[in-house]
């Protein structure tokens, strides 16, 4: 296959693979749910809230995130697990990967998380992020 035609199919079918470009409105979690990032190390919420957890990712790359250390489902509960294309479509330009949690009873878990190419043994994971949670009753604060 002549090259200038592999990289005209590639440049046109990446985006659709992905979901970039594709106008698909970002998800409610970013507006109604506390969203928290690697620069948080602890995350304060009463039970019964939602928040999520969004990571720089760029799966063109080869590398995602995934749990070294899940959260204990009796304190914390997984609800979604989804990857948000960049709002601009540009082949080869990372998004977010995020996952919504919801506070199920007080209590305290970790949650941590590596980035690294899963089919890669044995190679130190390129970025780690952790997070302590803990949920309580009644009102609380978080912090970042």
């Amino acid at each position: 296959m002549n090259p200038v035609k592999r990289v005209i199919i590639f440049g046109a079918v990446l985006p659709a693979i992905l979901g970039a470009g594709c106008g698909r409105p970002r998800p409610e979690v970013m507006s109604e749910t506390p969203v928290y990032t690697e620069e948080t190390a602890l995350i304060e919420v009463t039970s019964g809230a939602k928040f999520a957890v969004s990571l720089d990712s760029n799966p063109t790359t080869g590398y995602s995130w995934d749990f070294s250390t899940p959260p204990d489902p009796e304190v914390v509960e997984l609800l979604d697990a989804s990857y948000l294309p960049p709002e601009e479509p540009r082949v080869g330009a990372g998004g977010q990967q995020i996952w919504t949690f919801r506070a199920v009873e007080p209590g305290e878990t970790g949650i941590a998380l590596e980035y690294s190419r899963p089919w890669e043994e044995g190679v130190e994971p390129a970025r780690k992020a952790v997070f302590t949670v803990v949920v309580r009753k009644g009102s609380v604060g978080s912090r970042q």
